[in-house]
Formats: C-alpha cells, structure tokens, sequence
C-alpha cells in the first residue's frame, strides 16, 4: 500500500499521523479524565443523597415511633382505652335487629367489595368479610354502613345518638386521636385490647371492631404489630414493613404498635398505620427531583428485603405510559401491570431483582453502573436502611444518558477540535510538500512525458543541490534517448505494420519481447467456420480479376461485420471463412456476439447475392468451448487455433445451407432468444467421433432455404454429413 504512495503523500501522512496521534492521546486522556470525575461527582452527589434521605426516613420513622411511644404511655390514652373496652364489652350483649345487619351487608356489597376486588387477586366474598360478633356489627352499622359521611370520610362522625356508653367514650376521645392523627399524619389509629378486638378506629374502616385473632384480618401485618406489641415491655416500639392490607383496599401499609399497661397489667396496643403518601414525599422530593440536584431521571427509592418497591417510581409518577412501556419491553406480565395500574403505585407491585439491592440488604454499600428495573443504563449509590425491625435497601439513581451528558458535549468539542487542527495540518503539510517536492515533481512530469512518447522536453535548472545535479542528467540522458527513438521508431514501425496483419496484437508484443513457441489454452471461446457454397463454380465462367475482386468485396464486408461485432477474423482459405470471438479478448457475451454476427453474414451474403445477381449459399457452424491458439512456424508463420471446439463447429458448418448450425453449448447459452430447431442426429458407427446434438436456424433472407434444408433432414443425411 505505502509503496504505491507519493513521496507527497508519504509526507503529508507521517505529518498527519503525528498530529493525529499526540492529538489522539491528548483529547483520550482529556476525555478520560473528564468522564472520571464527572463519574465521581454524580456518584458522590447520589451518594450524599442516599445518605440524606436515609436520615430523612429514619428521622421521621422514629418521630412516628416517638409519637406512638408517648401515646402509649399517656394517661389519657390509657383511660379512653379503659372506656372503650368497657363500652365494647357491653356491645357484646346488645341485640343487633335485622336491619342493621342487612344494612352492613349492603355496605359491603356495594361499597367495600367492588373495590376491593379491584385490587386483589381471586374475588372476595361477603361470607369472609361479614362481622359476626355483636359488637363488630353494632359498631360498623353505626359508625359505617349508617354513618352519613362518604367513604373515606368516616372518621367527621363524632356521636352517634343512640344513648350507648360507646358512644358517650366516642364522643369524649375520638377528637384527641383525631388530632394524632392529624398531628403525625397518620393514616389511622387504632385502640386494640388485649383479646384482639380493635375497640377504636379513628378512620374507621371494615377493619372496626373485628378481631385479630380470629377475625378476617387475623393474618395481616396488622395483626402481626398487634402480636409483636402485646410482648414487649411499657414504651416498647415495634414497625412492621409494608404488605397489601384488605381493610384499606388492599393498598400497601405499615404499622407502629406499642403496648399499653395499667401497673403491670396489659391494657391493650395503640398502633397507628404509617402514612404512604408522606413516605412517598421523602423519597420523590414532593415532585421537585431536579431542585434537588436529580435532572430529569434521577431518584431514590426503597426496597424491601422480599425485593419489592418500599417507595413510588419516579417514572410512574412523571410519566406512566413511557414506564408501562418500558416495563412492556423487559417482559412484565399483564397481570403485574394491571395491579400496578389499579393501585396507582409501584409498592409491594414493582420488583427490583438486582445484586445491588442483595448487597444493600445484607449491609453493604457503593456505587455502580448498572441497568435498572426499566433495562436503562443508571448510575447508582446502594445501602442498608434499618428501622426497628424493617430490613431495607435505599438507592439512589440517575440515568447513564443524562448523567454523561457534559461528557458527551466534551466529546463533540474534541473531535471538532481535532477535525480542525487536522484540516489545518493538511493544508500546512500539503504547502511544505509540495515546496519541497516541487524538483521532484518536474523530473517526474519529464518522465510521464517520455513515457508518453515526448521526447522533445527539458527541465528547466533552479537550483545547485542534488535536485539540481539530477535535473541536468535527465535533461542529458533526454536528448541522447531522443536521437536513438528517432533510428528505433523507423524499425519498429515497418515491423509492427507487418505483424499486425498476421497476429492478435497481444502475441505480437510477446513476439517482439523475444518468446518462442507461443501457444495458449483458451477455456471459453466460440469460434465460426462459415463457407460460401457455389463460389467455386465462379471461377468457371468468370475471369480470374472478376472473381478474386468478388471474394474480396465480400469478405471485405464480413471483416467490418466481425470488427462492429468485436469478432476476430483467424484466417480466410478460398471461400472459407474462420472467426473466433473471446480470444485476444475475453467476453462473457462471446456466442452471442457470434451469432449477431453470424446473422449479418446471411444479411450481407443476401444482400451481395441482389446485387450482383448470383446465388451464393453460405453455409456457418458456431461452436463454443476450449481451444489452443497459437503461432505455426518461425520464418513463415501463421496464428491459428486448433483443437475439438474447432473440429467440431468444422463438421457441422456444412449440414445446411443457408443456415446457422450451433451446437448444444452454444444453445445453452443463447438459444433461447432465437428460433433454433434441433436436427436429428444418431450415435456415430465410429468410436473416433461423438455424438454432437446440433441445432439449425434457417436464413430469414433467402428463398431458397427451405428446400435446402429438407434435403438433409433425415438421420442418415445428417450423419453422413457430419461423418464427412
């Protein structure tokens, strides 16, 4: 490759490889350095963010706790407690009329189920969700099926004037917890006793009034807290993690319990639910990711130790159809989807199956580049998150595209940068090139001129340097070259003149250089014998001038038809005609070019025969395949071919007159677009000669063909015909 370039070019590319190469190295190492600490800022940006909203979750967690803790310990939450379970034992044998209980049915057929269905696997039925103490009817017919206020407002019920001691303690306690509620943001608080009854709830869902140890929620996480608090000392504090709680439609919630006691007595559990949404404002920022450094894909979000999402996807919230696509795409199935849509949130839905969340929960924390739950490229900072009894992971992402996106504006710089310095560099390395090279050039161009065929030219001496000295022996070896091509051009012309009427120009150069015994094997040529029939006789009844100057006239006129054709003449023996096309010059068309020009020999013989008023028959065999060509003596020579090809378009040239013969190489090849009949022909009785399938094309411009050409139809005519 380096070989075929100029000197001018050799120099232009060292200069160009050099620039290109330090500037190669600088923009990498410049890129590489700039994409590292970009890297390292976002992943310490992520990282402090991590740490933050794991404070900020922790703080509030134990601010709920602390909450709950001082609660429990309160008098006055002792003493209402006190007054619900009193007021609730006494429900137990109250007599509940059947409307009542037709009321709750109602309730939960039309309001609670429909809903609830919604959200949950399989369809619930009433018979699992009906209240069937006395005093869990009692209370939820009053306080919900017969409470005026909508659903999800339960809680603006204050009394109920049924003249009860329940509604007397309602009327007392219900606006303290109301504001505990309210204080914390709480979603609800419960007053449990120790036999499991939930005694009190402030907002006052199906969950009112039944029992925790046997009742329809017997296996929730509430019920777990309820379990938990009951063995721990006074002020104790437990938290259990987030599952799908019925009561609450089966939206995800956590619980805070602690125990009540009286002395040393169990009074009950106060538990309050943890409120999804102020969780949810922690870990998403209130909406506003980008005023807190996270463009517009970052975020951070929980997960829990069974792998479920503990917090809200940010792209669920900022664009649900782009996140539904997504989760598409990875392979999530409809039914998840589904789910995700009804709740309108990924907690407990959306599954984060990653090594990072593994090593977050067992403890760990780092950053990493990985794909996230959408299959996009994020940057990541993991840790522990542990709260009281909860074991989470926290993780903070961003996506890969827009994190590097500085980066990638630094790339678009260098490589505008480097296009620059490498225009400039080729046009300065193109300038000294050619002022150097300049001497160079002019011996050069010298050359190309000698070469071809000026040998009248002198460069003109600038300078006394090597160039110079160079410069004045060409122009010296110049004219003495000038004076001997004068003596070897006269020579050479007289010689070339006389072998280009014998030989292909090709053989003669060959000759020229000195080769003998030129032969050459030919793989893929067709070669033509064509005969005119009845010129013989001419020379009978015309003169010796008249009939040599007709031969010439017509072979004349099949030479221009062979040279239109790009057809080589071989040779002319009387009134025979050899040609041969794809031999000095290979051709993929080469029995086509014979038989367009086989055509024009029967155009041209029939237009001879009307002018001079004769009745020539011209009789043409094409054959294609291999041949050997070559020159036949040494002071008298020839250039022939020979071979079974030539022997063979030989013997069936004569089979009709008139006429073109093929044989059946030839009409593989172009039969198809002529209208070639096949002639008979039977195995030769001598195992000299091969049996030749011959097709014939009859002369279009002749009358007399046909007749011609019924006279050899028969097997045996074409066999002695073939024979001979």
């Amino acid at each position: 490759m380096l070989k075929r370039l100029s000197i001018q070019s050799k120099l232009m590319l060292m200069l160009l490889l050099v620039s290109l190469g330090s500037s190669t190295v600088i923009a990498y190492q410049g890129y590489r350095s700039g994409k590292k600490a970009l890297e390292e800022s976002i992943f310490k940006q992520l990282t402090s963010l991590r740490a933050s909203r794991s404070d900020q979750v922790e703080t509030y967690i134990e601010s709920l706790e602390a909450g709950i803790k001082n609660s429990s310990t309160s008098p006055f939450t002792l003493k209402a407690t006190q007054e619900f379970k009193a007021a609730y034992d006494k429900l137990q044998n109250i007599k509940i009329p059947r409307a009542w209980d037709q009321k709750v049915d109602s309730y939960y057929t039309e309001s609670f189920l429909p809903r609830l269905s919604q959200n949950v696997d399989g369809e619930p039925t009433l018979d699992i969700y009906r209240p069937f103490r006395k005093a869990n009817r009692y209370l939820q017919y009053h306080y919900i099926a017969n409470n005026p206020q909508k659903v999800g407002e339960k809680q603006r019920l204050l009394a109920v004037n049924d003249g009860s001691k329940y509604s007397k303690a309602h009327t007392k306690n219900h606006p303290f917890f109301k504001d505990l509620v309210e204080q914390f943001g709480f979603y609800d608080v419960f007053l449990i006793d120790p036999q499991g009854n939930i005694i009190y709830s402030v907002f006052k869902e199906v969950d009112f009034g039944t029992n925790l140890k046997e009742g329809p929620f017997t296996e929730t996480n509430l019920a777990e807290a309820f379990k938990l608090a009951i063995k721990r000392e006074r002020g104790g504090v437990i938290v259990t993690d987030f599952e799908p709680y019925r009561a609450s439609y089966g939206a995800p919630a956590a619980f805070i319990a602690s125990p009540l006691y009286t002395d040393s007595a169990l009074a009950g559990v106060i538990a309050a639910q943890l409120p999804v949404d102020k969780l949810n404002d922690l870990m998403t920022s209130g909406g506003d990711w980008e005023l807190e450094g996270l463009g517009k894909t970052g975020g951070t979000y929980l997960v829990g130790d069974d792998h479920l999402m503990r917090s809200q996807s940010r792209f669920l919230m900022q664009d649900p159809e782009g996140y539904f696509a997504d989760l598409t795409s990875q392979g999530t199935s409809e039914e998840q989807l589904e789910k995700i849509k009804a709740l309108n949130t990924s907690i407990l839905v959306q599954t984060i199956d990653s090594p990072v969340v593994e090593a977050a929960l067992n403890g760990k924390s780092g950053t990493i580049i990985r794909n996230d739950h959408r299959n996009q490229s994020v940057l990541t900072a993991y840790g522990p998150l542990q709260i009281n009894d909860l074991r989470w992971a926290i993780l903070a992402d961003m996506d890969t595209n827009e994190a590097f996106t500085p980066i990638r504006k630094f790339e678009r710089i260098i490589i505008a940068t480097t296009a620059a310095l490498m225009l400039g560099v080729s046009l300065i390395a193109l300038a000294l090139a050619r002022q150097f090279l300049r001497p160079i050039n002019r011996l050069t161009e010298g050359f190309d001129a000698i070469q071809s065929g000026k040998t009248g030219i002198e460069i003109l001496v600038d300078s006394e340097d090597e160039f110079g000295h160079l410069t004045k022996a060409f122009n010296s070896t110049v004219k003495s070259i000038n004076r001997k091509n004068k003596m070897v051009k006269t020579k050479e012309a007289e010689n070339r003149a006389l072998l280009a009427t014998i030989v292909p120009d090709d053989v003669a150069k060959r000759m020229r250089q000195g080769e003998t015994n030129i032969a050459d094997t030919f793989s893929d040529v067709t070669v033509m014998f064509a005969n005119l029939k009845g010129f013989s006789r001419l020379s009978d009844s015309l003169s010796p001038q008249r009939t040599i100057g007709l031969l010439n006239e017509i072979v004349i006129s099949f030479d221009e038809a062979a040279e239109r054709f790009g057809i080589e003449k071989i040779k002319t023996f009387g009134s025979g005609y050899m040609a041969v096309c794809g031999l000095a010059i290979p051709r993929l068309d080469s029995s086509k070019r014979m038989m367009d020009f086989a055509l024009e020999m029967l155009r041209r013989t029939a237009s001879f025969n009307r002018i001079h008023n004769l009745d020539l028959q011209i009789q043409i065999g094409i054959n294609t395949g291999e041949v050997v060509a070559g020159v036949v003596g040494s002071e008298k020579f020839i250039y022939d071919i020979w071979g079974n090809t030539v022997n063979a378009s030989h013997r069936i040239h004569s089979l009709r007159h008139n006429a073109i013969q093929i044989t059946e190489a030839v009409y593989q090849r172009i039969g198809t677009a002529y209208d070639f009949h096949p002639m008979d022909s039977q195995k030769q009785q001598s195992a000299r000669r091969d049996e030749i399938k011959v097709w014939s094309l009859s002369n279009e411009f002749s009358s007399s063909s046909n007749g011609i050409s019924k006279s050899i139809q028969t097997s045996g005519e074409l066999n002695r015909a073939i024979s001979e």
